[in-house]
């Protein structure tokens, strides 16, 4: 187990224990899979992210992001997860240096691969009445797709507009 993976010698620890065959687990304060991605590689000076990206796309397994939401009846919260599996297509989209394709390849892998976006786990928690549609407007990093298919399953009022501000934590972003 690594703690939060901060800089380069940590994360080359990382991928080198990964490389020799032992499972690691790492840490990283990031919102989603793309943004972990590219945490990891933004610790690297810009020369060396191609190697470090082959390396990551040889040997990382899933990334999985959870959200502390409030809960609609207020007692607590949910965690809500975005789990990205390191399949062939995201493995290429690694290689590739085409991080910013992650979320699409997650969603479009949901039943396949089991993946799942977070606007994918915010929907089933909002169908099952454990989060608030608001509430899933407010985490959501694309809250206008999360409108729409809420809208589209009757879930939301046409009307309804997204919280100012985006996701706690994000505002200003």
């Amino acid at each position: 187990m690594v703690g939060e993976m901060r800089d380069a010698e940590t994360v080359s620890t990382a991928l080198s224990a990964a490389e020799t065959g032992h499972l690691v687990f790492g840490t990283l304060h990031t919102n989603d899979a793309k943004e972990s991605i590219d945490r990891i590689l933004d610790t690297y000076r810009p020369e060396t992210q191609h190697q470090v990206r082959m390396q990551l796309a040889k040997c990382l397994l899933s990334v999985v992001s959870q959200r502390l939401v409030k809960r609609a009846n207020g007692q607590g919260r949910v965690a809500v997860h975005e789990i990205k599996i390191n399949t062939p297509t995201v493995q290429k989209l690694i290689e590739d240096d085409k991080i910013g394709a992650l979320g699409k390849a997650i969603e479009d892998s949901s039943s396949f691969y089991k993946m799942q976006s977070f606007n994918q786990a915010l929907l089933q928690h909002i169908k099952a009445k454990t989060i608030t549609a608001e509430e899933g407007l407010t985490f959501s990093r694309n809250s206008n797709d999360l409108r729409i298919q809420l809208q589209t399953q009757g879930l939301l009022d046409s009307n309804a507009k997204a919280p100012a501000g985006g996701p706690p934590g994000l505002r200003g972003y």
